[in-house]
C-alpha cells in the first residue's frame, strides 16, 4: 500500500494524532522556561574568601597561598589564578570542558573546608559555580529620605531579601551596600592604665557577659524544665555596666574605660541610586527557572514592600525580562509575517483558499509539535532556540507548499480528490524526504562543536533539525489528511490564477535566458568569476563576532580613583558623575557600587 492511500485511509487517526500533539505543545510551551540565553556552565569556579582587613601582605600568605595549595590538586583542574587585596583574595579556578562540574564544585568546596582550620580566625569562604545563572537577572534599589542607611539595611536584611528568596525560581538574593548596625567601644588609653587593664581583657570582659548557654535542667515531678545563663544585655547602654575586672573589691565597669557609640561595620563598599544612598538587591534565577516568572514575582513582591512600607522607595534598574519579551515580541512578529507573506504568496499561485489554509496549518502545528521535542530534551526559550524557530519558518512552510502544489497539479489534470491526493503524495515523498534531511545534516555539525560556541549554537541546530523533521512528518500524513478531510469528492473543476500564467511567462523566460547561457558559456564562467572576487574581497573585510551586537538600554561606568584614595573622597568625587546622569533625560534611572571592584 503506498504512502497516499495509507494516509487517505486513516487520515482520522492521523488528524487525532495531529491535534493530542498540539495540545501537548500548547502546555509545552507555557511550561517550557524562558531566558535569554541557553543555559551554559562556563566550567569555572570562582572563590571569594575575606579574612577581616589583614594587610596585602599577611592575606598572601595567610589566606591566598595556603587556599591555592589546597586547590591546586583537585581533579580536572586546567589553570588557578587568584588576586589578593586588603582582607580578602579572589581565585578563578578553569576546568577542562569534559569535567562534570557538579562534582568539580563538590571536590573544589572540600579542598576549602580541608584547610579552614589553618586560614585566619573568622575566615569568610564563598565558592560559586559560574554559569549563566550566576549573574543577577533583575537589580532592585531601596532608598529612603526618611530612613538611615542602617534602618534601610535591616529591612533589607530580615524582611526583603526573605521575602525575594520566595519567589519560585529564585537561586540567590545578593544585598550591595547593606550596612549591619553594630555598637563600638573606644577605649580610654589612661582610664586603662590606671586600673592596670589592656585591650585582650576588655574584649574578654565583653565576650563572656554577651552570651547564652545551657544550665542544665531541672526536674520537678512530670515536667522537665531547661535551664539556661542568658548574659545578653536587654539595652546597648547595659554594656557599660559589665564588670572588667574589681580593685579592691570594687568593680571596674565598662563604662569607667570606654565610650559607647552606635556605628555601622565597615565593608568599604558604597552604593546609590539615583545620586541617593541606597541598598542594591540583585536576584538571580535557578538554572530552569523561568526569567519572566521571577521578573514578575519579584515586580509583585515588590509592590506588596512598598504598600507596607510607604516611606521606602523600591525601584528596579535592571530586568532581563524585558529583553526576553523584546525577543519574544520579535518572533512572533516574524512568525506571523512570514505567515502572512507564505499564504498571500501560496494563494496568488494556486488561487483556492481552501487549499492555501491547509498548507498553512502546518506552521502551527509543526512549532507546538517542535516544542513537545524541546520540552522533552531539557532546553528552553532563549534567543537561541527563537531564533531557530523564526529562520525555520520558510523551511517548515515549503514541505507543506510542495505537497499542496503538487496536488494542486493533479487536481488541474482533473484527477478525482481521491486519486489525486494518493498519486501527489506517492510520487513526492522521496524528494521531500531528500529536500529536508540535507539542511538537516548541514545543520548537524553544529550540534557537535564544543565548549562556549557550541553551548550557543546547539540549541539553534537542535531547534531548526527539530522543526524540520516534525514538518517533513506532518508534511507527508497531516497536510494530505487534512485536504483529504475538506476537499469534496469526485472531479472539481480547478480554475487558473494569476500565479498560473507568471509562473509560464518567468518559465518561458527562464528558457531563452538559459539557452543563450549554454550557447555563451564564457559569459557566464566570467560573471560567476567576478561573484567569486567580490565574495573573497567582501569575507576578509567583514567584521567578525561570536553574537551580535545587541543594546539592552543600558551601559556600564568603570572608574577607578588614584591609589591611595579614600572612600569617601571616592564618593564625593562620583557625585559630579551622579548629578550629570540626573540631569540627562534620556537617562530613566541608574545605580552606582563604589568599592566592589565590579
Amino acid at each position: 500500500m503506498s504512502l497516499g492511500a495509507t494516509v487517505r485511509r486513516h487520515r482520522t487517526a492521523i488528524l487525532g494524532l495531529t491535534a493530542l500533539f498540539v495540545g501537548a505543545g500548547l502546555w509545552a510551551a507555557s511550561t517550557m522556561p524562558v531566558a535569554i540565553f541557553p543555559e551554559i556552565a562556563f566550567h569555572r569556579i570562582g572563590i571569594i574568601a575575606r579574612a577581616s582587613n589583614l594587610p596585602v601582605e599577611q592575606t598572601l600568605t595567610a589566606l591566598t597561598e595556603p587556599l591555592e595549595g589546597a586547590l591546586s590538586g583537585v581533579l580536572g583542574l586546567e589553570t588557578l589564578r587568584s588576586k589578593t587585596t586588603r582582607g580578602g583574595t579572589e581565585l578563578d579556578l578553569r576546568f577542562d570542558w569534559n569535567e562534570n562540574m557538579l562534582a568539580a564544585l563538590q571536590l573544589v568546596q572540600s579542598a576549602t573546608e580541608g584547610v579552614r582550620g589553618s586560614l585566619p580566625a573568622g575566615t569568610e569562604i564563598e565558592t560559586r559555580l559560574l554559569d549563566t545563572s550566576a549573574f543577577p537577572i533583575v537589580g532592585v534599589a531601596m532608598t529612603s529620605s526618611l530612613r538611615s542607611l542602617g534602618e534601610l539595611s535591616n529591612l533589607a536584611i530580615y524582611e526583603v531579601v526573605p521575602r525575594l528568596r520566595t519567589v519560585p525560581g529564585v537561586y540567590r538574593v545578593e544585598l550591595s551596600g547593606a550596612k549591619i548596625r553594630e555598637y563600638a567601644l573606644t577605649l580610654d588609653p589612661e582610664a586603662l592604665v590606671a586600673h592596670r587593664l589592656d585591650i585582650a581583657a576588655v574584649e574578654s570582659a565583653v565576650r563572656s557577659a554577651n552570651q547564652i548557654s545551657a544550665a542544665g535542667d531541672v526536674r520537678s515531678g512530670h515536667q522537665l524544665v531547661l535551664a539556661i545563663v542568658d548574659g545578653q544585655g536587654a539595652e546597648p547602654r547595659s554594656l557599660l555596666d559589665v564588670v572588667v575586672s574589681t580593685e579592691g573589691g570594687v568593680p571596674v565597669t565598662l563604662g569607667e574605660i570606654a565610650r559607647l557609640e552606635s556605628t555601622l561595620r565597615e565593608d568599604f563598599t558604597r552604593a546609590a541610586a539615583d545620586g541617593q544612598t541606597a541598598v542594591l538587591i540583585g536576584v538571580s534565577r535557578q538554572p530552569s527557572g523561568n526569567a519572566i516568572a521571577v521578573s514578575s514575582g519579584v515586580r509583585e513582591r515588590i509592590g506588596e514592600l512598598s504598600r507596607t512600607h510607604p516611606d521606602v522607595r523600591f525601584s528596579m534598574f535592571y530586568d532581563q525580562a524585558d529583553i526576553v519579551h523584546d525577543a519574544v515580541a520579535s518572533v512572533r512578529d516574524a512568525i506571523s509575517i512570514g505567515l502572512v507573506l507564505a499564504v498571500a504568496t501560496l494563494l496568488f499561485f494556486i488561487a483556492d483558499l481552501r487549499t492555501t489554509l491547509v498548507a498553512a496549518a502546518v506552521i502551527p502545528a509543526t512549532l507546538l509539535t517542535s516544542c513537545v521535542v524541546l520540552r522533552a530534551l531539557g532546553m528552553s526559550f532563549n534567543l537561541m532556540t527563537l531564533g531557530g524557530i523564526a529562520a525555520g519558518i520558510g523551511l517548515v512552510l515549503d514541505d507543506a507548499i510542495v505537497v499542496v502544489e503538487n496536488f494542486h497539479r493533479h487536481r488541474l489534470l482533473g484527477e478525482e480528490a481521491g486519486s489525486a491526493l494518493e498519486a501527489s503524495t506517492s510520487e513526492i515523498a522521496h524528494a521531500l524526504l531528500g529536500s529536508t534531511l540535507t539542511p538537516v545534516a548541514v545543520l548537524l555539525p553544529l550540534s557537535l562543536l564544543g565548549q562556549i560556541p557550541g553551548a550557543f549554537f546547539r540549541p539553534l541546530a537542535v531547534t531548526m533539525s527539530a522543526a524540520l523533521l516534525v514538518s517533513l512528518v506532518l508534511a507527508l500524513t497531516f497536510t494530505p489528511a487534512l485536504t483529504a478531510a475538506v476537499e469534496p469528492p469526485g472531479v472539481r473543476r480547478t480554475r487558473r490564477g494569476p500565479g498560473d500564467r507568471l509562473s509560464e511567462s518567468l518559465a518561458r523566460g527562464y528558457a531563452r535566458v538559459l539557452r543563450w547561457m549554454l550557447d555563451h558559456r564564457w559569459v557566464a564562467l566570467a560573471i560567476t568569476g567576478v561573484f567569486a572576487v567580490i565574495g573573497t574581497l567582501a569575507y576578509e573585510r567583514l567584521e567578525t563576532g561570536f553574537v551580535p551586537v545587541m543594546d539592552e538600554g543600558t551601559f556600564i561606568l568603570d572608574y577607578w580613583s588614584p591609589p591611595g584614595t579614600s572612600l569617601e573622597e571616592t564618593v564625593r568625587m562620583l557625585e559630579s558623575v551622579d548629578a550629570i546622569l540626573r540631569d540627562t533625560p534620556e537617562v530613566t534611572n541608574f545605580s552606582r557600587r563604589t568599592g566592589s571592584e565590579l
